[in-house]
This record gives structure tokens, C-alpha cells and sequence, in this order.
């Protein structure tokens, strides 16, 4: 119409009936882009849990961000595919694109594990490999493995035996995770409550350049020395680098025992190897749980900072075993991936994988808003 308008103006005649068409679509494709970029913008929200499966556990979840997408893998127990990976481009709307180890028991992948397939976690390790490390039961104890692959979603083939079963624990070792800084490669893990009555411990330990052994000795980076930590657990173990601090997540509290106290924590350190600092109380927990120790203010700050779109936090998931990334293009800014059981269904019933965006307080602290799970719609981090 604009176009009419002027040409009319300039010559006084009427706009030629060709350029008058031209005129219509232009104002007709401008108007489809509007609605579709407004419905982009209503579709850029996500609600937990943001992955379900029926009758299928979807557990611990291990986060990579690779070539356009996010990955998470998670725990498969003694299910016969081992470990299933979904992924999404956008935080939002997620697909399941196989498994760490189809029919695993089958194929002899890995050969040395018989069942209790826990806490995978996906990783780029060089320039044209990925790894997942992982924890199943041999024939002894639970035990930590690794497998490589030049895909991130496989086939992943194991190296053969153990990375690292520790005989002197018959509880095993699970929680595995891997991280690299300054050109050293590590892994982090849980040697389980050695007796049960004893605490757990957070380990570290240097890993060979091919990620495929453990080179030196073993050293804690943690164990179970707060009132929420109940029942001598704390597993679970992620690291971050921000600013140069480093950030240990973990989760602490027995499951079970009662369900809602399990929660996540955690530490921090100038160093990768620590010593780490922990913070005076988990940073995300039930809806409605009040843990034995709370940082001074902290929820109350959590909800003060939180935006007026981050409303609706519900009561109906016990969260744990995080992974936290940076978003993809975005100026630190932060997501934790983390598991939910529910807590009113009989021994917690099927985990499910939620997802909420972890922010940095002036002290240098992450947080949660409202130190719990949202349940409502939310902006997509």
C-alpha cells in the first residue's frame, strides 16, 4: 500500500497491476514471517520434566554439546541396550537417536560387564574421538570402564576390561566423570561407602593423554562431612571452570533413605585439583524440603533474583546427579541437566530428565531460583 501510495504521488497515475502483485506479496510474505517469528518466540519455552519414557529410567544424566546440539545419555541398570542418548538443537524439543551399547550382552560390549550399567558420561577427548565412561558390575564389584567412537552417538567400542576396579573396596566405585584442563586430563568419581556405615569419597586422578588408563595415584576431593550429606553419601561429581574458579557439583544424601532428602551440591577451588570449599548447603532440593543446613539467606535470595517468568515451582520431584553447560552462544549463561524421581510414587518410580538455568550469584556461588525444580513453563536458557 505504501508503494501505491508513493507511485501514485511521484506520477500521478495508478501503480502499473504487475507491480501492484509485487506490492501484495511483499506485504503478505512480510506478514508470514512476522507470525512465524512470533510463534518462534512462543515455542522458545521448555516445562519439566523435559524427557519422559514410559516404564524406561531415565537416570543420572551425562550433558556433551557437540556440533549444533546437546546430548544427554543416562543410565540403563541391567536393561539389554545399555545407556540411551537424546538430543535436541534448542533445549526444547528432544529426540532419543540410539544407544551407548546396543544389545550389549549380546555383542560382548563391553565383555567384561555382566549388568548395572550407572552414570554414563559423554565426551570429546581430541580432535576426532569421543569417549563415554561409565560404571558397570563385573564379576566382583561395580567398576569404572571406558569405550571410544568417532561418533558422538557411536558405536562406541570398549577397550576390553576395566579402567579401574578397585579391589580393596568390595562396594565399587561409580559416578565417573571426565575433565581436561591445561592440556592434563582427569577423571573424578565416587568410591562407594567402604563399610556402608562409613563415608563416600569424591576421588581424582590423572588420566593418560588417550584417556584410555589412569596414570599416578588417586586423591579425595571430597567426602560426606555436612548435616544434609545424610548417611555418609556424596556422588555424583561434575566440573566446571568459570572465571577461573573451579566449580565441583555433586549429589549427597542417600537415596531412599527417606527419598526427599537427596539434593545437589557444591565446592569450589582456584585449582582443578583442589582443595574444594563447599557451600554451606545443597543449591537445589525438593520443593518444600528444608535441609538441616541452609546458606545464610540463600533461598530467600534465589527467589529475590529469580524473574518474574520463573514462578511455578512445584513439589513433585526429588532432583539429583547434575551436569551443568554453558549455553551454546550465549554470554555465560548456564543450564544444569539433572534427574527428578517423584515423590509421591512408590520408591520414587521411573527417574525422569529435567532442566533448569543455573545462574551466578555476586558471590561467585551458582544457584537455582528458588532452589528447586520448576514445574510450570519456562524461558528457554
Amino acid at each position: 500500500l505504501k508503494l501505491q501510495f508513493l507511485y501514485l504521488i511521484v506520477t500521478h497515475t495508478p501503480l502499473p497491476s504487475f507491480l501492484t502483485q509485487i506490492s501484495i506479496m511483499a506485504s503478505r510474505t512480510a506478514a508470514v514471517m512476522a507470525l512465524a517469528w512470533a510463534g518462534a518466540a512462543a515455542a522458545a519455552t521448555y516445562q519439566n520434566p523435559i524427557v519422559t519414557e514410559a516404564k524406561v529410567d531415565l537416570g543420572d544424566p551425562g550433558a556433551l554439546y557437540h556440533d549444533g546440539y546437546y546430548y544427554l545419555a543416562t543410565s540403563s541398570g541391567p536393561s539389554a541396550d545399555a545407556y540411551p542418548i537424546h538430543r535436541s538443537a534448542d533445549l526444547v524439543n528432544w529426540e532419543e537417536v540410539g544407544h551407548v551399547f546396543p544389545q550389549w550382552q549380546a555383542k560382548k560390549n563391553p565383555a567384561w560387564a555382566t549388568t548395572d550399567f550407572w552414570a554414563p558420561d559423554l565426551q570429546k577427548v581430541n580432535a576426532t574421538h569421543f569417549a563415554v565412561y561409565f560404571s558397570a558390575h563385573n564379576a566382583q564389584r561395580e567398576s569404572l570402564g571406558v569405550a571410544f567412537a568417532t561418533n558422538v552417538t557411536g558405536p562406541y567400542v570398549d577397550i576390553g576390561a576395566p579402567l579401574w576396579s578397585d579391589p580393596t573396596n568390595p562396594q565399587g566405585t561409580i559416578d565417573v566423570h571426565y575433565h581436561a584442563s591445561n592440556g592434563q586430563k582427569y577423571l573424578v568419581w565416587k568410591a562407594n561407602q567402604n563399610p556402608i556405615w562409613a563415608s563416600a569419597q569424591l576421588m581424582m586422578q590423572k588420566l593418560r593423554d588417550d584417556g584410555a588408563a589412569l596414570v599416578g595415584q588417586p586423591w579425595v576431593l571430597a567426602k560426606a562431612d555436612q548435616k544434609w550429606e545424610t548417611w555418609g553419601c556424596v556422588e555424583a561429581p561434575w566440573l566446571v571452570e568459570r572465571n577461573g574458579t573451579w566449580y565441583l557439583f555433586y549429589s549427597g544424601s542417600m537415596v531412599n533413605f527417606p527419598l526427599e532428602t537427596y539434593a545437589v551440591g557444591v565446592a569450589r577451588a582456584t585449582s582443578i585439583e583442589g582443595p574444594y570449599t563447599k557451600h554451606p548447603g545443597p543449591i537445589l532440593h525438593r520443593c518444600g524440603y528444608n535441609p538441616p543446613v541452609l546458606a545464610g539467606g540463600e533461598e530467600e535470595r534465589a527467589a529475590a533474583e529469580a524473574p518474574a517468568s520463573v514462578i511455578g515451582f512445584g513439589t513433585g520431584y526429588v532432583p539429583g546427579h547434575c551436569s551443568v553447560l554453558p549455553v551454546e552462544g550465549e554470554d555465560d549463561k548456564w543450564v544444569m541437566f539433572y534427574h527428578g524421581r517423584g515423590y509421591t510414587l512408590p520408591g520414587g518410580g521411573p527417574r525422569v530428565l529435567m532442566m533448569d538455568e543455573l545462574r551466578w550469584g555476586a558471590d561467585g556461588w551458582p544457584y537455582i531460583a528458588n532452589a528447586c525444580p520448576s514445574t510450570t513453563a519456562q524461558a528457554a536458557p
